[in-house]
Formats: structure tokens, C-alpha cells, sequence
């Protein structure tokens, strides 16, 4: 099963290899591995993929260019086609990549950082990119907090645990609310991508 994590502080001795999986490698695996290069080129590899290619969207292209990233030259990739590639760790970013990643009982180490699709967030008609900003800039936050355990928002409940050798830090269920996820987060619904 892979675990919910809000955090995990990476060792940066060695050169990692991050895999971001997401729905269609359409948009949040693909800003994710824009940030980590662009972030942490020098120290991580970083990766993305879907359980479905589905195509570089446009939006998110024009977005990381707002911020002097250029994705454009990324492509989207399966899942698959890392199936021989070692990763020291993977993070999905839809349930429907955790529940994939379950299927397959992968055994390398994984963290699941649910982030609700920008394009599923936008109405019909709709041409404001402020969802895919808004977007962007929470994958920025998890890739920090993915590499140092820092974000610019407060952080929440955490337990130190250890994955596979790499220190994580998993968030606890807070007993008041319940939750098991940042509320700055959302989760795709069941069986949706």
C-alpha cells in the first residue's frame, strides 16, 4: 500500500532519481518534474509519467513559462516505460496513479500527494489559467517539501517514520478534523483520473 505523505527530506549525497506519476502525464507530473529540475537539477533526476500518455498540455507549459520554466520539451510517457528504470522514489499525484501503483505491487519506495486536476477545475468555456496557477505553485511547495521538509505554508501534523531508506515525514490524522490530506489539497473522487 502506498502511504500518504505530506513530506520527506531526501539525502542529497548522491544524485536521486525522482518519478512523478499522475492520470495522463498531461499536467501535474509534468510541472512537477519541470520544478524539480528547475529547483534541484544538480541533485535529482527528475521524472514524470501517467497511466495514460495523454500529451503535454498546452496550459501547463504556458504557466511554467510564467515563471521562466520551460516544459515544452518534455513528453508525456506511460508508467511503463519505467518499468525497468530504478527510481529511489516515486510520488503519484491522482489516486488514480496510487491505485495503478497498487495494482502492479511496485516495489520500489512510493508516497501518494493527492492534487485534484486543474483541468477538472475549470468550467466549460472557461480561459482563466488561474487553477493551473494555482496548481503550479502547490507542486512548487511539494517539491520543496519533497527535497527539505520546507514549505512557505504552515506545516501540518507530522511523525518522522523511515521509507526504504529514504526519511520521510507522514502526516498524521489530525483527531479534530479527521483529515488525512492538506486542505490546500484535493483528491480526485474514486474511479475518476
Amino acid at each position: 500500500m502506498i502511504p500518504l505523505i505530506e513530506s520527506a527530506h531526501i539525502n542529497l549525497a548522491q544524485k536521486k532519481r525522482i518519478l512523478f506519476v499522475c492520470s495522463g502525464n498531461a499536467c501535474r507530473s509534468q510541472i512537477a518534474e519541470g520544478w524539480t529540475r528547475a529547483l534541484f537539477g544538480a541533485q535529482i533526476q527528475a521524472l514524470s509519467a501517467g497511466v495514460e500518455a495523454h500529451g503535454l498540455d498546452p496550459h501547463a507549459v504556458s504557466v511554467m513559462a510564467e515563471r521562466g520554466i520551460d516544459i515544452s520539451r518534455q513528453r508525456s510517457k506511460t508508467f511503463d516505460t519505467f518499468a525497468n528504470v530504478s527510481v529511489d522514489l516515486i510520488v503519484t499525484l491522482s489516486d488514480r496513479a496510487a491505485n495503478h501503483l497498487r495494482s502492479l505491487r511496485v516495489s520500489q519506495p512510493a508516497i501518494h500527494i493527492p492534487c485534484l486536476s486543474p483541468a477538472k477545475r475549470m468550467r466549460i468555456g472557461e480561459t482563466s489559467l488561474s487553477h493551473y496557477r494555482e496548481m503550479r505553485d502547490e507542486l512548487r511547495d511539494i517539491v520543496r517539501r519533497l527535497i527539505f521538509g520546507k514549505t512557505s505554508s504552515p506545516v501540518p501534523i507530522f511523525s518522522n517514520t523511515t521509507l526504504l531508506g529514504v526519511s520521510v515525514l507522514a502526516r498524521t490524522p489530525d483527531p479534530r478534523s479527521g483529515l488525512r490530506r492538506s486542505p490546500a489539497l484535493q483528491t480526485d473522487a474514486p474511479g475518476r483520473r
